[in-house]
């Protein structure tokens, strides 16, 4: 499958996702499509140029405070132990959960307190999709800055 890459003026041809995520990852804002028209849409950057974020020692411990013992507290350190991310399923099941709605207010729940602390949920963590076993299920990663943040300034 072929991805177009629009950045500014120009198009970038890829074949693979990787490859579109190379040209994507250096860039602020593109937008992506692709050839058949799945997995398209404009993505944001949320490092800036030099390869910094929003996560300073201070907003990330602050952060941490206002999740602490919470669902929040438990789907944060579940992603965060686990770099491949973790699918709907296995979230619901480290809250003793089975409706999906229950875990949408946790992420809701997160991202207000990011918004508290000056911060960016989008900066936070990211939800894609994966196919495990012929089914499509939705999975959840932290970013890599909040990953490099977290492990500089603090641990849970």
């Amino acid at each position: 499958m072929a991805y177009r890459i629009h950045y500014k003026d120009i198009v970038i041809e890829c074949n693979t996702v990787e490859e579109a995520l190379q040209f994507t990852s250096r860039l602020k804002s593109v937008k992506v499509e692709s050839v058949q028209g799945e997995h398209s849409g404009v993505y944001h950057n949320t490092e800036n140029i030099s390869g910094g974020s929003r996560w300073t020692e201070k907003r990330l411990k602050e952060f941490l405070s206002l999740i602490r013992n919470t669902n929040q507290y438990k789907v944060l350190e579940s992603l965060l132990d686990n770099p491949d991310g973790r699918t709907l399923p296995q979230l619901l099941s480290l809250l003793g959960e089975t409706n999906g709605r229950i875990l949408a207010g946790v992420f809701s729940g997160m991202a207000k307190n990011v918004k508290k602390v000056g911060g960016d949920y989008n900066d936070l963590y990211s939800c894609g999709h994966v196919n495990i076993g012929g089914e499509i299920q939705k999975e959840y990663k932290v970013t890599p800055s909040f990953r490099a943040a977290f492990e500089q300034y603090g641990k849970i």
